[in-house]
């Protein structure tokens, strides 16, 4: 199987068509005239933070890379919270309604939070929770752990005792903790190699884990917020190098050039910069946006950048300080209760591949603008590439195609192995009646993860005999090419696309023996 690399999963503001029929002065001519359209959710305030709920499609303009922009519509949208939509609308009305009421998704960064840290925060989190709950908002509780990863904590929930139960469990993270570069008195233990690599581990876990929320949460209806809480990500104080010849010998920091785990070809130097943004550009396309609250003692927290970062670039707001909580609370509630949805005509009626910075204005005096800083255009192909990255990274949310799957690792030769797996896959789930899906990409790939590697293959299916023939089910084996493996467990990764855009993963694990001392 020939090895492919392929690209991330990116996301940004989402697209949609119009197509508008146009009247001609002669009878029975028609031309049909297809507009794209961008959409932005903004929030427009006054100076003293109050949100302006009167303003109208002439009162705004949209700049695209620095040019004034054709708006089609602007509409005020105001969320609601479940009791009073369904004291509102009964029946099925209602379930359309719910759609649009206030939900946010709290993220506890309990990776990057120390365990002293958080139980500190634990009266004020409670607060924020239950604050938010009698404000009307439902809330999804979700935590980034150092040995779990992501984990959803509970779903959607208004239940006050259960949601402070949660809060009340949550465990930071007990690892002893790094020392910066700035406290650290000996340069040889600050230059250490392994320090340095866990500082990247924290990093790379960290914006990884972002990476899987997003496919997450995009298809939430409504406004789709996160709330990260965390004590920050590793900044470039906290990652200290050791160069003689720039530094005299002493220390300096390089942050930029730090280097990432990217099997897919997510960024062009795999970098830690270009993570964040890859990060950013996901959220808006699925217009995504986040809010941030840093933890820790006050003379002690500094303006954290990954946090500042991704909060300017989705429209959303970071708070640190004494009144992170106060201030935060005050803000998701109000961004989180009513927008403006604005649809305006891009420069480009076309992918292009590019990122397009936009820009905001409002005409009312002292208003102020809180909105996305662009959007990537991306091909069909690309779109593709990434959501087939996506299904890799987090498997679980993939489950539009449903197959049973198996493998096993066989050995051949010395260090080497092949898996052998087979599919079951029903076919019944192909069948349409306007069009047979024919075709499957399957796709492979083995995590390597204590080498940071990851051996990746695919193929394409055939359904189209299998169809014709009145066949149930399909039964598809496959073998890899030999691949050099030492001894260990290892996670793979088996997904099925079809052009239509339905995804499905299965992860499987493996076993590699050791074979020395084996007769």
């Amino acid at each position: 199987m020939a090895g492919v690399k392929r690209a991330f999963f990116l996301a940004i503001i989402s697209v949609i068509s119009v197509a508008f029929l146009l009247a001609q002065e002669i009878p029975r001519e028609h031309h049909e005239v297809v507009v794209r359209l961008k959409l932005l959710d903004v929030i427009v305030t006054d100076a003293d933070g109050n949100f302006i709920p009167d303003l109208l499609r002439d009162d705004f303009q949209v700049f695209e890379d620095g040019r004034l922009r054709p708006i089609e519509s602007v509409e005020l949208v105001t969320l609601k919270n479940r009791e009073d939509i369904l004291a509102k609308y009964p029946g099925e009305a209602a379930q359309q309604e719910l759609k649009a009421r206030k939900r946010i998704h709290v993220l506890f960064d309990c990776l990057n939070t120390d365990a002293i840290t958080l139980r500190r925060a634990r009266g004020e989190l409670s607060r924020l929770v239950l604050n938010l709950v009698e404000e009307g908002f439902e809330l999804k509780l979700l935590a980034l752990h150092p040995k779990k990863g992501l984990e959803v904590l509970c779903d959607f929930s208004s239940d006050k005792e259960h949601l402070n139960e949660i809060v009340s469990a949550l465990e930071g993270n007990l690892t002893p903790l790094f020392l910066s570069a700035e406290k650290t008195s000996n340069p040889e233990q600050a230059s250490d190699f392994s320090l340095r690599l866990q500082w990247q581990d924290l990093l790379q876990k960290s914006l990884s884990s972002l990476l899987q929320l997003i496919p997450m949460i995009k298809e939430t209806p409504g406004r789709k917020t996160v709330l990260l809480i965390t004590s920050g990500f590793p900044e470039k104080e906290s990652l200290p190098y050791l160069d003689s010849e720039k530094a005299g010998g002493g220390l300096i920091t390089q942050i930029d050039k730090l280097k990432f785990f990217d099997p897919f070809g997510l960024t062009r130097n795999s970098t830690y910069p270009e993570f964040l943004e890859e990060v950013a550009h996901l959220a808006n396309f699925n217009l995504i946006t986040f809010y941030g609250i840093q933890l820790g003692q006050v003379e002690e927290v500094e303006s954290n950048f990954a946090l500042s970062y991704l909060s300017k670039k989705t429209g959303g707001a970071y708070f640190r300080g004494a009144d992170a909580f106060s201030l935060g609370e005050k803000v998701i509630k109000r961004d989180n209760s009513r927008y403006y949805e604005i649809a305006y005509v891009p420069a480009s009626q076309e992918e292009d591949g590019k990122f397009h910075q936009v820009k905001v204005k409002c005409k009312r005096k002292g208003a102020r603008v809180h909105f996305r800083d662009g959007y990537v255009e991306y091909e069909e192909e690309d779109l593709a590439n990434r959501r087939l990255a996506s299904a890799f990274l987090a498997p679980d949310f993939y489950q539009d195609i449903s197959f049973e799957a198996a493998t096993e690792a066989r050995p051949a030769g010395s260090d080497h192995f092949i898996l052998q797996g087979k599919l079951h896959l029903p076919l019944e789930q192909f069948k349409k009646e306007d069009k047979m899906v024919e075709k499957l990409t399957f796709f492979i790939g083995i995590n390597e993860m204590n080498q940071e590697k990851v051996h990746l293959g695919q193929q394409e299916i055939d359904l189209s005999e299998d169809l014709r023939q009145g066949k149930k089910y399909l039964i598809y084996e496959f073998t890899t090419t030999r691949l050099k493996l030492k001894p260990g467990r290892y996670g793979v990764v088996i997904t099925l696309t079809c052009k239509d855009g339905r995804t499905g993963t299965r992860h499987l694990w493996i076993e590699i023996p050791d074979k020395r001392g084996t007769s």
